[in-house]
């Protein structure tokens, strides 16, 4: 490489690591249990692997030193500091002597030259990063780049659905496309149940998909949560025998399409089964249709977004 290919491969590199380093200090987005925090290691780490392609490792290498650095920048200023330095300097002793060794090779420059002056520069940086185990007040823990347990998100889908309606009482609705809360043609109620996952529960908000919607809209719909179960083939109007819970109102907007409902009431139901009550005490005349497990297209289908620990 000459000294613009030098320069370029220098610039690349920052780049690289101001991406690593912005990526986990706004957002610890990318965990690095693999990646060590013990500078001397990071140090020689960064000059080995930038050398296996004569120093164009060198921006990968300077990435992962930068994820690192995003973490325990938040821990010890002071450590992350002479660890930033000393790999910079190990990068650039890579750089310089992956340079010399390809133009050697080319017949172009002296290799010991080159060789002597990186190594100087990488026995710098090897003592200052050293500086971080021989002072115990520099260190960083090394739980400090540890990152806890991530939550996952689940999209759980509905083990029963159904509505029950006034004024069809006979009628049972567990094989309808659709389900019906409201009052337009008798009551409507709406029940749906789900099995939670076992786990600490961070949030849970519930999918539903208006399908079609009749009369003015009301904000009237009281949610009540039971861990009582209920059959969709034999369940029809009539009293419903389930302990239920009140655990708020839903104020779903007459809009055809999906909306989610916050549900963080149902956190503490992690790992059982719950049924979800869905009525109206409110007057008028009016109903929304909601699409059911049933419905032949996924994304009317009803269902719980839970996010979690495992």
């Amino acid at each position: 490489m000459a000294v613009k290919g030098v320069l370029l491969v220098c610039v690349l590199t920052a780049i690289a690591w101001l991406a690593g380093f912005y990526i986990n200090y706004t957002s610890a987005a990318v965990p690095t249990e693999g990646i060590t925090s013990n500078p001397l290691i990071m140090t020689l780490g960064v000059f080995t692997l930038s050398m296996f392609v004569f120093g164009y490792g060198a921006p990968i290498a300077m990435f992962l030193v930068g994820l690192s650095n995003g973490i325990t920048l938040k821990v010890n200023w002071q450590a992350t500091l002479i660890s930033v330095i000393a790999a910079w300097m190990s990068a650039y002793a890579s750089i310089r002597l992956g340079s010399s060794v390809l133009e050697d090779i080319r017949g172009r420059s002296s290799l010991a030259d080159s060789a002597k002056i990186s190594s100087v520069i990488i026995i710098v940086a090897l003592l200052i990063a050293a500086g971080v185990d021989i002072f115990p007040e520099l260190g960083i823990p090394l739980t400090s780049t540890e990152i806890g347990p991530m939550p996952v998100t689940a999209r759980i889908g509905a083990l029963r659905d159904t509505f029950i309606d006034e004024g069809n009482p006979g009628t049972k609705y567990g094989s309808s496309e659709f389900l019906a809360i409201g009052t337009k043609g008798g009551k409507k109620i709406t029940l749906l149940q789900f099995e939670l996952p076992d786990g600490e529960i961070e949030g849970v908000r519930l999918y539903l998909y208006l399908r079609k919607y009749e009369g003015a809209s009301s904000d009237r719909i009281s949610a009540y949560v039971s861990e009582s179960g209920f059959s969709e083939e034999l369940t029809a109007w009539g009293p419903l025998n389930m302990d239920k819970r009140a655990i708020g109102r839903i104020s779903p907007q007459p809009e055809i399409g999906g909306i989610e409902i916050p549900m963080d009431e149902l956190r503490e139901y992690a790992g059982k089964r719950v049924s979800l009550i869905f009525e109206t005490d409110s007057g008028g005349e009016w109903a929304k249709y909601f699409g059911s497990r049933e419905s032949v297209m996924k994304e009317m289908q009803p269902k719980l977004i839970v996010t979690y620990f495992e």
